[in-house]
């Protein structure tokens, strides 16, 4: 018995849709595997002297000299972005309070108690990356390569 065989224009279409579904899922995973790097960037520059760290192998430094000239000029930075983050988690946290305050007349208490509970929640351990070992930034998995950015200093 023989099997009818497909039109020209039907595997056509069947090629061009599972063209399109593999475009998809490689859009999907390439996505998120971007979204993790700079996830991980942004983790290793908020460890202490990570901003220096990365700056400095942003920037390439000549030499060790100038190196010397630029780390203070990038460990100022580090201190004022530093006091800007821990500023403006206080001014969250005082407006998120200020907004409970202003919910109280509004809310149930199951409603309330479900707020009070979020507000309560222990925030995210900062430097702990679920998925990847619980390793924090910067730190070298077990035989695996330094962290990005390598050593700043010249080769």
């Amino acid at each position: 018995m023989t099997r009818p065989r497909l039109s020209p224009r039907t595997q056509a279409w069947i090629a061009i849709a599972v063209t399109l579904g593999i475009g998809v899922l490689i859009g999907m995973f390439g996505t998120g595997a971007l979204a993790q790097n700079r996830l991980r960037n942004l983790d290793d520059m908020r460890r202490p002297g990570g901003f220096v760290e990365h700056l400095s192998g942003v920037i390439g430094p000549r030499d060790d000299a100038q190196m010397d000239r630029i780390r203070p000029i990038l460990e100022a930075t580090d201190r004022a972005n530093r006091e800007i983050m821990s500023g403006s988690e206080e001014q969250l946290r005082t407006a998120f309070r200020e907004m409970v305050e202003a919910l109280v007349d509004e809310l149930d208490p199951d409603q309330m108690a479900r707020l009070q509970r979020f507000e309560r929640r222990p925030p995210p351990p900062r430097g702990v990356r679920p998925g990847d070992g619980q390793r924090p930034p910067g730190a070298r998995p077990p035989g695996g390569r330094p962290p990005r950015g390598g050593d700043p200093s010249p080769r």
